[in-house]
């Protein structure tokens, strides 16, 4: 069982700024990550912060293109043995399990993999509040002409969903079923704007 107290870092907008190899250890900055605060009691995920994180993986294997960086990362898991964290790992952690991480980089969605033995990450620096509490958006449903393709685009570019969780997600909406999107206080007329002119039946929740 994975410990989740402490910090919670956020693949999602994070940025990729540097990927360093020397034999068998890698050494991966991302400037700036994202992180949550963790409540340890409830689990609940508290206001988000900036700081610079470092992720060092040993016997190491990477595998994808880099691309130039920096570079803002969409989407990421990491699988640590059996246990798969989607987008949140928690920070600082050490694993001597073997891990794979999976990030996906913008604007074409490539896929860069790293397989290790051990992971260590770190945060480098004082994490401080960068971001606005999140807002949550309740989707229930849908009017006609709902544009359920550009729906499912707007969860991966906009909310950072994996394609698959994406297209369930649009799946939901179309059996009326009710999902729940979190968006930032700054961003969160963007999003309510934009699901107005797919045709999306939206309520935005009280704080």
């Amino acid at each position: 069982m994975i410990d989740k107290s402490g910090f919670s870092l956020e693949l999602h907008d994070s940025s990729l700024d540097s990927v360093v190899q020397a034999g068998e250890v890698c050494l991966i900055a991302l400037r700036p990550a994202y992180v949550y605060e963790v409540n340890v009691e409830s689990g609940e995920l508290g206001p988000c912060m900036i700081v610079d994180a470092l992720l060092e993986f040993e016997h190491v294997t990477v595998n994808g293109d880099l691309g130039d960086l920096p570079d803002a990362i969409l989407d990421g898991s990491l699988l640590v043995g059996s246990d798969l964290l989607k987008n949140l790992i928690p920070a600082p952690f050490e694993s001597i399990a073997t891990v794979t991480m999976r990030l996906f980089m913008r604007p074409d969605y490539r896929e860069i993999v790293i397989s290790a033995q051990r992971l260590t990450v770190r945060l480098d620096g004082v994490p401080r509040l960068e971001r606005s509490p999140a807002r949550t958006v309740e989707v229930f449903g849908w009017e006609h002409g709902f544009q359920k393709v550009e729906f499912t685009k707007l969860l991966k570019s906009d909310l950072g969903y994996s394609l698959s969780d994406a297209k369930s997600a649009t799946d939901a909406v179309l059996n009326n079923e009710h999902i729940a999107l979190m968006v930032g206080e700054t961003d969160v007329d963007e999003l309510l704007s934009k699901l107005n002119e797919l045709g999306a039946k939206f309520a935005l929740k009280d704080q």
